[in-house]
């Protein structure tokens, strides 16, 4: 896949989560960014879930793109697991950056309990396509 091939390629900015979304009854855990994006649209029906990727830049300016889900109320988006799990974390001080990308959304009701909550094809291929365009440069420095 060349670069240009990359479909989703939509850049987003990561907002708070909106005051009037409580989530402290709910459990927020690390690595379980779907079920914890799935969790807060299921206690907010308007609010979408969406399904991306980040790609972490860190402190030498090397970028790994990952799977990623997050929320949206309107045209705010934010990150449960970013803001509960991430911040201050120690680890994270490595990261200079974090970049969002959107693939699709997805609203709670698309899910019955009891799915498999998992991410989509066209994310992976958009991983893959970055993970190529950032192996090609490397090779070429």
């Amino acid at each position: 896949m060349k670069q240009n091939d990359i479909q989703m390629a939509q850049p987003i900015t990561i907002s708070k989560t909106p005051p009037e979304i409580i989530y402290d009854d709910l459990e927020i855990t690390q690595g379980e960014c779907i079920t914890n994006s799935y969790r807060i649209a299921k206690k907010y029906p308007t609010i979408d879930i969406v399904e991306g990727l980040i790609i972490l830049v860190d402190n030498e300016n090397r970028a790994k793109p990952l799977p990623h889900m997050w929320n949206r109320k309107g045209n705010i988006h934010f990150d449960v697991t970013k803001e509960k799990i991430w911040t201050g974390r120690e680890e994270q001080n490595e990261t200079k950056d974090v970049k969002y990308f959107i693939v699709k959304f997805h609203s709670s009701n698309d899910f019955k309990n009891g799915d498999l909550l998992e991410f989509c094809a066209e994310t992976y291929e958009d991983i893959a396509a970055i993970n190529e365009i950032l192996n090609k440069d490397e090779t070429n420095d």
